[in-house]
């Protein structure tokens, strides 16, 4: 796969797997792991992978509805279909020459006023069976999560000749998800948003173990992405500079140069005195601004885009460490 920034494959004295400075094996969780929560995941994948924001929703699209939480959510709803929880609701119900429960006389009388006073009307309260409770509520919300996340896959291109296992199971598990919300069970009862208070709400609501895997599927809905997910679509010079970023936090530390926790803002991972923008988000023109920023230096991989004559290039630690040395002396940080 080809850098989408440059249009040029990774050089081959970078390895995809440990990048220009032997580290990025476990880089990309490490970067993860440093930003600021909640996180959110269209700037996360376009400030870490390059992708643009239309894209980055079909790539969340992805990691809800291929999730092992929605596998799981859809594997267990043969059995959650048959023991859906069920409320009873009592409901008016007009009856001619015959009487179905407890006689509810106001409703009655106004009736049968308008029946020219037919005294066989009856209005009862009659007992109805009602699949629109709280518990199955959360589990349509499940389901149709699973459904939207699909509805955007089904627009995801990345030019790749072999797409992800990821985006297929995607769609499959929409396809499945609209048929069960489809059931006559179901077909009525009405989702509610995804947000953090259906989380919380579903750990008092979903008492029944059988319900677990809802629960489970609205939590991935609330957090879909991961860094498995992610790595899925860094080709490996996004890598190189994954590891490029995180090796640059290492040594300004050992210099007694603080970095904070990371900020996701204006598609760049920001902390402290340096900044990380990914090639391929802006025109060509901005080429100059993007990569890693030290300060005012800039830092990129060997084959990065838009290099000048003051940008820093990195082959291996070395050339790092030296960069940031002369950048701490030069600009005082």
């Amino acid at each position: 796969m080809t850098d989408r920034a440059t249009g040029h494959s990774a050089p081959s004295h970078v390895d995809a797997r440990h990048g220009p400075t032997g580290s990025a094996a476990g880089s990309l969780e490490r970067i993860w792991n440093m930003l600021r929560l909640p996180v959110d995941p269209h700037r996360a994948i376009e400030a870490l992978v390059g992708l643009p924001r239309r894209t980055s929703r079909q790539v969340v699209g992805a990691a809800t509805a291929g999730s092992a939480e929605a596998g799981a959510l859809l594997e267990a709803m043969p059995r959650l279909i048959r023991n859906l929880s069920i409320s009873t609701v009592t409901v008016p119900e007009r009856c001619t020459g015959e009487i179905r429960g407890p006689v509810l006389w106001s409703e009655t009388l106004s009736a049968r006023a308008a029946s020219a006073g037919d005294p066989g009307v009856f209005v009862c309260a009659t007992v109805s069976r009602a699949y629109d409770t709280p518990a199955n509520r959360l589990l349509v919300t499940a389901l149709d999560a699973i459904v939207r996340g699909g509805r955007d896959v089904e627009r995801f291109r990345d030019g790749r000749d072999e797409e992800p296992e990821l985006l297929h199971d995607a769609r499959h598990h929409a396809d499945l998800a609209q048929r069960y919300l489809d059931h006559r069970t179901l077909i009525n009862v009405r989702p509610e948003p995804v947000r953090r208070r259906a989380t919380h709400r579903s750990r008092r609501t979903l008492r029944r173990r059988s319900y677990a895997p809802v629960a489970a599927m609205l939590r991935r809905a609330a957090t879909p992405l991961d860094v498995d997910t992610i790595r899925l679509f860094c080709n490996p010079t996004t890598t190189a500079r994954h590891d490029l970023l995180v090796a640059a936090i290492d040594h300004l530390v050992t210099r007694g140069v603080r970095v904070p926790v990371l900020l996701l803002a204006d598609h760049e991972v920001v902390g402290g005195p340096l900044r990380y923008r990914h090639p391929a988000i802006g025109s060509r023109a901005d080429r100059h601004r993007a990569g890693l920023f030290i300060g005012s230096t800039r830092f990129d991989v060997a084959g990065g885009a838009g290099r000048d004559d003051s940008s820093v290039v990195v082959r291996n630690r070395t050339d790092l460490t030296r960069g940031i040395d002369d950048v701490i002396l030069r600009e005082g940080l």
